[in-house]
């Protein structure tokens, strides 16, 4: 029987207490650490975010990280000028305080709320802040009043008055800086040198990966292809719906398996595709490799979301694999490959589950799927 709901039921929690009890709202989701934006990452960004805040203001010559796998623990440095000693305790501890609610310190911050580190501090089993008012500067930054760039995007500055000797001054300023430091000239070096030798892979995977398009492009061996597609660019003025709304691909093992399916589908909107045995485990693997595999490489082009899933050829993409062992882990395995690289399609609500097994009901006359 439920208690009587009175006064006494309503509740306001401390601030710590909200935190713990309800972690989401500040760190969104526990997950288990396989994504990006599962928590133990968004604790680790909130504190790294005041590193480089403090890094973009032009304090701080580098921001160390470092894991121990062993412990657990994460520690974060900057070389800026410290959280002032007096408001140490209240900075990590005590809700909405900070010093980034105007500009007079901070023009440019990933920090806004004065709630990260608090929910670090909250959340975390141990938890350290030391702060070292050593004012130390370090990187260079260039702040312009009232700049011109080309687009939203802000990629390209176009204030081209200034732009030649703004460039000249920061030429030598920085072969200035890799003279004074040759051992990390010769790391600089290196690494551009290793990003050179993988742009040119992968650009060599991309022209592989279009000469093989336009081999596959006129016929794929493994697709039943319907007659009409969906085209997210055209608006069905009735439904309201992109045309070919209702266009889908079923994903079967093998032309055996997928048999039925191919002899009753309706061939306007329904199209197969005949999967060749398990495909390949995709988990932590780069997307290049998916140019070398033959089956998921054909799905691609299938879908034609290689380049943009605004090009996606089927209102719905549905796994039709066997129920047994074998067919469960052929869902798993297309399950993970959507997950991985096409999780869009999956939170767009594309992909589904065909729970088989089907059966027919047939007369003389008729007969239903």
């Amino acid at each position: 029987m439920a208690k009587e709901y009175g006064d006494k039921s309503i509740v306001t929690l401390d601030p710590v207490t909200h935190i713990r009890m309800r972690p989401g709202m500040y760190v969104g989701e526990p997950g288990t650490g396989a994504m990006y934006h599962d928590c133990i990452y968004i604790l680790m960004k909130e504190v790294i975010d005041n590193a480089v805040d403090e890094f973009g203001q032009g304090f701080g010559k580098r921001i160390e990280v470092t894991v121990n796998y062993d412990s657990g623990e994460v520690s974060v440095r900057d070389y800026g000028r410290g959280i002032p000693l007096g408001k140490v305790v209240d900075c990590v501890s005590q809700m909405n305080t900070g010093g980034k609610y105007d500009n007079e310190n901070y023009q440019f911050s990933a920090g806004m709320n004065g709630v990260g580190t608090k929910a670090v501090n909250a959340l975390s089993e141990f938890f350290e802040v030391r702060s070292f008012r050593d004012g130390l500067l370090g990187a260079v930054a260039v702040r312009i009043m009232n700049p011109v760039f080309e687009g939203q995007t802000k990629i390209k500055f176009v204030m081209n008055d200034m732009r030649a000797d703004l460039v000249a001054e920061m030429k030598k300023e920085i072969e200035a800086a890799l003279h004074r430091s040759p051992s990390e000239t010769d790391r600089l070096i290196a690494k551009i040198e290793e990003t050179g030798k993988i742009r040119s892979q992968l650009n060599t995977i991309k022209k592989q990966a279009r000469e093989r398009s336009q081999a596959v492009s006129v016929r794929v061996p493994q697709l039943k292809d319907s007659k009409n597609h969906l085209r997210l660019d055209r608006i069905n003025k009735k439904t309201g719906k992109p045309e070919g709304d209702d266009t889908m691909i079923f994903l079967t093992e093998g032309k055996s398996a997928g048999g039925t399916l191919g002899n009753a589908r309706d061939a306007l909107n329904q199209a197969v595709f005949f999967l060749r045995g398990k495909p390949l485990n995709t988990c932590g693997v780069g997307k290049e490799v998916l140019y070398k595999n033959e089956e998921f490489f054909n799905l691609i082009k299938t879908l034609d979301v290689d380049e943009s899933l605004e090009h996606l050829r089927y209102g719905k993409i549905i796994f039709a694999t066997d129920a047994d062992v074998d067919g469960l882990h052929i869902r798993m395995l297309l399950a993970t490959f959507f997950m991985r690289f096409y999780r869009q399609l999956v939170t767009d609500g594309r992909v589904f589950i065909l729970e088989t097994p089907l059966f027919r009901v047939r007369n003389k006359k008729e007969q239903y799927y």
